[in-house]
């Protein structure tokens, strides 16, 4: 039955059904972390900023912790959209904040968004970031 709902979850979002998307997992119990993930990803695609860095928000207030996906999620998004300097506010929240570990796909998006907009040595920045912290090597999206 999840997969299920799985399909028609991710058809409702590839279709921008959100609303409906929302309600059916809510509705099912089946709101997991990939499907926040899916959720953040496909606001952002759409171009909606807002309501993606609003699912964000939402998902770290009752993820107690295990919000490292919905960070990956956001800023991915957000380099996309060259939203640098938010992405970068993001970023530094999360690592004042220190609820989780970074891993490298976190440090990488980072590296590339300076990157894409010429920000090299904020882009070294990080990159050294990435050897003062220990950091987890692998997660998925």
């Amino acid at each position: 039955m999840r997969h299920c709902y799985a399909a028609i979850t991710n058809s409702l979002l590839s279709h921008s059904l959100f609303s409906p998307a929302h309600h059916l997992l809510h509705r099912s119990n089946n709101l997991s972390d990939s499907f926040i993930c899916k959720f953040i990803i496909a606001l952002g695609n759409r171009g909606d900023i807002r309501r993606t860095i609003h699912w964000f928000h939402k998902a770290k207030s009752f993820s107690h912790g295990r919000c490292l996906l919905f960070c990956n999620a956001v800023l991915v998004v957000l380099v996309r959209a060259n939203r640098i300097n938010l992405s970068k506010s993001i970023f530094d929240q999360v690592v004042e904040e220190g609820v989780f570990e970074l891993d490298v796909f976190t440090y990488t998006t980072m590296i590339r968004g300076f990157c894409k907009i010429g920000m090299v040595h904020s882009a070294l920045k990080v990159f050294v970031k990435c050897f003062v912290r220990p950091i987890r090597l692998l997660t998925t999206l």
